[in-house]
C-alpha cells in the first residue's frame, strides 16, 4: 500500500485529543522536523488511525472522533470527501482487507466493523461486540487470518494479555489464545516485512512501572521471537513509554510511537536495535502513525 511513496516522503502521526494535540501532524520524513498540520480542511477532530487506499489514487483515510472517516489527498492533505459516517463508530484501528473492503474498529460499540472499500457502506460487524471485551489493534496477516489484540481492561490494567486468531473470511475464532504471552498488553498489531506480526505492548498496561515494547510473533505458531526494547536514556529515563502506533517505513524501518515521551522512535528492521529518537513533538499522543510522500 505504499506503492505510491518514493524514497522521499513524511510521516503523519494521529495525536488524538485525550492530552494530545487533537491533530494530524506531519513531520518530515528525511530530518523528523515539524511542517505542521497534515489535513487542510474537513473538520478532522480526535484523530485516530490514518491508512492508504489499496487502489493507487494517493488518498489516505482518516479515523475521526466525529463518527466518521474523512478522506485526504496524501500529499498535499487537502479535504476531498466524507467516505463514510456510523453512529457510534468512534473509529480507532483500520485496515482494509483481503476483500478490499475497509476494517474499523468501533470503539464505542466494542466492534470490529466492515464498510465497502469503495463506496463506504456499511456492510455488517465483522467481529461482533461480544466476543472480545477490550480489542484494541488488528491485521490481516500474511496467511490471510485476522489477529486482533485481547487489551486490558483501562479502568484497572488487568485482563486481556492474548492476540485472538481469526478465520479471515468469515470472522470465526480459530484459536482465542494464538499469542498467550504473559507480559503483553496488546495495542498496535502490525504485519512486519518478514511475514510475522508486530505488536506494541504496555505491560502492565496504564501503571507507572509498566514495561513499553515491540514484541514479534510468529505468524505460523503465535510464539514470541523477539522483543524490541528501546531502553534507558541518559538520564537512566525509558525511550519507549506507552507506545501505541507502528508502521515500517519506505525506508524498511520500524517506526513506534511513544505517547508518554511525545515522540517517534525507530528500530532497525534487521537487526531490532533503536535507531534514534526521531520525532520529538510537545504532547505527541501518537495513536497511529503513517507515511505520505513529500510535497517538495
Amino acid at each position: 500500500s505504499q506503492n505510491f511513496i518514493g524514497t522521499i516522503f513524511d510521516v503523519v502521526v494521529t495525536s488524538a485529543a485525550n492530552n494530545g494535540n487533537d491533530a494530524a501532524i506531519r513531520f518530515d520524513g528525511l530530518t523528523g522536523r515539524l511542517i505542521g498540520e497534515f489535513p487542510n480542511g474537513g473538520g478532522l477532530t480526535d484523530p485516530r488511525d490514518i491508512v492508504q487506499e489499496i487502489d493507487g489514487s494517493n488518498t489516505v483515510l482518516i479515523n475521526g472522533g466525529n463518527d466518521n472517516v474523512l478522506r485526504f489527498d496524501a500529499t498535499t492533505g487537502n479535504f476531498i470527501e466524507t467516505f463514510t459516517e456510523f453512529p457510534e463508530l468512534n473509529g480507532g484501528g483500520a485496515v482494509f482487507g483481503p476483500d478490499n473492503n475497509y476494517y474499523v474498529g468501533a470503539r464505542s460499540l466494542g466492534s470490529i466493523v466492515r464498510f465497502n472499500g469503495q463506496t463506504g457502506d456499511f456492510i455488517d460487524e465483522f467481529i461482533p461486540s461480544e466476543l472480545v471485551d477490550f480489542p484494541r489493534g488488528f491485521v490481516f496477516g500474511s496467511d490471510g487470518n485476522f489477529y486482533l489484540g485481547n487489551g486490558a481492561d483501562p479502568a484497572t490494567g488487568g485482563g486481556g494479555g492474548t492476540v485472538i486468531q481469526y478465520d479471515g473470511l468469515t470472522g470465526q475464532v480459530l484459536n482465542p489464545n494464538f499469542v498467550n504471552d504473559p507480559e503483553l498488553s496488546p495495542l498496535d498489531v502490525i504485519n512486519g516485512l518478514d511475514g510475522n506480526i508486530y505488536v506494541s505492548s504496555e505491560f502492565p498496561f496504564g501503571q507507572d512501572d509498566s514495561v513499553a515494547s515491540v514484541r514479534v510473533y510468529d505468524v505460523e505458531t503465535g510464539a514470541l521471537l523477539d522483543v524490541l526494547d528501546a531502553g534507558l536514556d541518559a538520564e537512566g529515563v525509558a525511550i519507549l513509554n506507552a507506545p501505541r502506533g507502528l508502521g515500517f517505513g519506505p525506508d524498511g524501518n520500524l517506526y513506534a510511537s511513544s505517547t508518554g515521551t511525545g515522540s517517534v522512535v525507530r528500530f532497525d528492521d534487521t537487526t531490532g536495535d533503536l535507531i534514534d529518537v526521531f520525532i520529538e513533538f510537545p504532547q505527541l499522543n501518537g495513536q497511529a502513525l503513517n507515511f505520505v510522500p513529500a510535497e517538495n
